[in-house]
């Protein structure tokens, strides 16, 4: 039996009930889907400039990079790949297909 001079606590707030947003099936379904590994490729970019009193090429600089072997855009004459350089600048190759080095 309660009496006017037992002390009565605070009641406890019920914790609120959350639900996630909705999502479509077919983002659901697609979240299982395998994520292929991007791999790389070593490779060493000469850059050169063309003299025009001796008609030659000079190295002007060699750079060590690491580039994705998978093409992420292609055109008519070239393949284009994500490179990253050995000091974290992202760079973009461009390269000739193989059925135009052939052409020439």
């Amino acid at each position: 039996m309660l009496s006017s001079d037992s002390p009565v606590g605070p009641r406890l707030k019920s914790p609120e009930t959350q639900f996630p947003a909705s999502e479509w099936i077919d983002t659901l379904l697609s979240a299982g889907k395998l994520v292929q590994p991007t791999f790389t490729k070593k490779a060493v970019l000469n850059f050169e400039r063309f003299e025009i009193e001796t008609a030659t090429w000079k190295n002007v600089m060699t750079v060590g990079c690491k580039v994705e072997s998978l093409k992420f855009s292609s055109g008519a004459f070239e393949n284009a790949f994500h490179a990253t350089i050995v000091h974290g600048d992202k760079w973009v190759l461009k390269t000739e297909p193989e059925s135009e080095k052939h052409n020439k």
